[in-house]
């Protein structure tokens, strides 16, 4: 077992959920302002 890789990975993937949150939160902004013209 990678044990000592846990931290990194953990670190890593709190990471991507808040970048992934991020385009989701840019996707939504950009289909609500292509919905208001």
């Amino acid at each position: 077992f990678h044990l000592h890789f846990n931290p990194v990975r953990k670190t890593l993937s709190l990471y991507e959920d808040k970048h992934n949150k991020d385009k989701v939160q840019e996707a939504e902004n950009n289909k609500r302002t292509s919905d208001d013209w």
